[in-house]
Order: structure tokens, then C-alpha cells, then sequence
């Protein structure tokens, strides 16, 4: 009898992949995957594109996208896919809406408001009466008793900055 023991058809393993930043960022991000020690070739790719050599320095991200990570042993096993969903790269400002009341010819005061959002999330609103010299904590309406530019800055989660004025 022959005892056949050189047969490997158990695949390799990608085990994790993690990011080294998943908080909202306008910054790119850092995709490590950990291979198990049967993978002689490591791959990976970007929104199902060609396949490319991974290094253990990791795959650089700078926007949204879905990357996926396998490994091949050194008979030819391939591993299952692991996907990482990039989806915390925001590089767009919050929007600001601003109205006056009244919004009218008036020879009385004026309210300036403002809101701002952002699907990340928004940082409180500040405004600027001196062209954004310098910047205010924003409550409520401004009261405007003369003719004079109002700024509002908003900042997303992520550190995107929109400023928008109003005369």
C-alpha cells in the first residue's frame, strides 16, 4: 500500500482587516490585512478592479469604496475574499443656509439665522461681522441695526470647513 499525504486542498485564510481610522475624516485611510502563514501570495483590490500585490504596509484609501483582500498558498489554494467597506471619508463641507427677516427694503433692524448640516455630523456654527477676522459662537439670530456682511463657518465630523456670507 502507498499512502498518499501530499495532497493540500485547504485554502489560506485572510483573518482581519482593519483600518487604522474609522472615525468621519477628510484624510486618507489605512487598510491592514493579516494573512494566515500559508499565504505566499497576497492580494487585493478596489471597486472588484484588477487584482494587485498587497504589502505589509498596508492599502492606502482617499475616498469611499469597497476593498476586498485573498490570499493564495503555494499550491495554488485560494482563500475566501474578505471585503472592507470604506465608508467614513467625507471630503465635502456642510451646507449653510442662512435668511434674514425681514427680507424686504426695511428701515428697521434685521435677523440674521443660519443653520448648517452635514451627514457626518456638524461642529457648533460660528459667524464673523469684520469679513472673518474674527469668529463668534452662534445661538440664535443675529440682530442687524445697519447695512454689513454676516459670515457663517460650519465644520463637519470630518474637518471639511464651508463658509457662506450674507449682505
Amino acid at each position: 500500500t502507498y499512502n498518499v499525504s501530499n495532497i493540500d486542498i485547504t485554502p489560506p485564510e485572510v483573518l482581519a482587516v482593519v483600518s487604522n481610522n474609522t472615525a468621519s475624516t477628510n484624510q486618507c485611510i489605512i487598510l491592514t490585512a493579516n494573512f494566515s502563514d500559508d499565504t505566499v501570495v497576497k492580494q487585493y483590490r478596489i471597486n472588484n478592479g484588477d487584482w494587485g500585490l498587497y504589502s505589509n504596509g498596508g492599502v492606502e484609501v482617499c475616498e469611499n469604496c469597497t476593498v476586498e483582500f485573498r490570499g493564495i498558498d503555494a499550491v495554488g489554494n485560494i482563500s475566501d475574499i474578505k471585503t472592507y467597506n470604506v465608508t467614513n471619508i467625507d471630503k465635502f463641507g456642510p451646507v449653510i443656509q442662512i435668511s434674514a427677516e425681514p427680507d424686504e427694503w426695511t428701515n428697521k433692524t434685521i435677523v440674521v439665522s443660519a443653520v448648517a448640516g452635514d451627514i457626518n455630523g456638524v461642529r457648533p456654527l460660528r459667524y464673523s461681522l469684520d469679513s472673518g477676522k474674527t469668529w463668534n459662537n452662534y445661538n440664535d439670530g443675529i440682530v442687524m441695526t445697519k447695512n454689513g456682511w454676516v459670515h457663517f463657518r460650519a465644520i463637519d465630523n470630518a474637518g471639511n470647513m464651508t463658509t457662506k456670507g450674507l449682505l
